[in-house]
């Protein structure tokens, strides 16, 4: 039971490392895009330039407040992609 739990945990790991390095390639993407800096958007979003330097590197998710604002300050028109993302997939 234990070894099934165990393999339950690394696929959910692998899911989610997926859709952090998705959100990572995205956000990287945009900011090329729109010439703004890693600083620039933690401001116009409201947090800090780490937690958008972790976004970028997938070590955390943003909430679901914040990946919005985000997607409005990147011109992210895709509100598909927004759900995607938010739902894993």
């Amino acid at each position: 039971e234990s070894q099934t739990q165990y393999k339950e945990y690394l696929a959910r790991q692998r899911s989610t490392q997926r859709k952090n390095k998705g959100l990572g390639d995205l956000i990287r993407n945009r900011l090329k895009w729109t010439g703004l800096n890693q600083s620039t958007l933690a401001e116009q979003i409201g947090v800090s330039r780490q937690a958008v330097n972790y976004y970028i590197a997938g070590k955390i998710f943003p909430k679901r407040e914040v990946l919005e604002k985000m997607f409005k300050v990147l011109e992210v028109k895709d509100k598909k992609t927004l759900e995607e993302l938010l739902n894993g997939e």
